[in-house]
C-alpha cells in the first residue's frame, strides 16, 4: 500500500478496522524522504520516527479482539525529495477467518453487521432470503435492493 504523495506541512493517512485472535501483527514500512511515520493502534501511538530508508520490519503484539490500524506519514521539510510518500507492505494481521465457526467469514460479518452475534438465519433486510443465503449468494444482507433471486 501506498500513502497519497505529500507536500510541505502535509500527512497522508492509510487506516483499516480489523479483528485479530491474537498474536504478532507485522509489516515493513519505507520512506523516500527524510520524514516522519507514525503507527497507531486504537488510536495509541506506536511507531514515531523520522527515516529515510529502504524497508524496516516493525512488530507488535496483538490481544484477541476488534482493532483500529492507523499509517501516517508527513512532510514538514521544504524541497522535493524522492517521491514524498511511504509504502506498507508484507503486512501480516494475526486472524481467524470464522472464529464463531459459523460459516461465514468473520469479515463479511464485521463489514454488514459490525459484530459476530448477529444471528444469520434471520433477514436483516426483509427481502425473504435469510443472511446466510445472501452471504453465499454474494448479495448485500442490508439492502433487500440488492438481492439475488434464487
Amino acid at each position: 500500500m501506498r500513502t497519497g504523495k505529500v507536500g510541505v506541512q502535509q500527512h497522508s493517512i492509510i487506516e483499516t478496522e480489523i479483528y485479530s485472535s491474537g498474536g504478532l501483527l507485522s509489516f515493513d514500512f519505507a520512506t523516500s524522504s527524510y520524514d516522519y511515520v507514525k503507527f497507531f493502534i486504537n488510536g495509541e501511538v506506536k511507531i514515531q520516527q523520522w527515516q529515510e530508508k529502504p524497508y524496516k520490519r516493525f512488530e507488535f503484539l496483538l490481544p484477541a479482539g476488534r482493532h483500529k490500524l492507523r499509517w501516517a506519514f508527513g512532510r514538514v521539510e521544504g524541497g522535493t525529495r524522492g517521491q514524498d510518500a511511504g509504502w506498507v507492505d508484507n503486512l501480516f494481521i494475526p486472524a481467524l477467518p470464522d472464529a464463531d465457526n459459523d460459516g461465514v467469514k468473520d469479515g463479511w460479518e464485521y463489514h454488514y453487521f459490525k459484530t459476530l452475534d448477529r444471528d444469520l438465519y434471520q433477514d436483516f433486510d426483509e427481502d425473504g432470503i435469510t443472511d446466510f443465503d445472501e452471504y453465499q449468494a454474494g448479495s448485500d444482507p442490508t439492502n433487500a435492493l440488492n438481492a439475488q433471486t434464487h
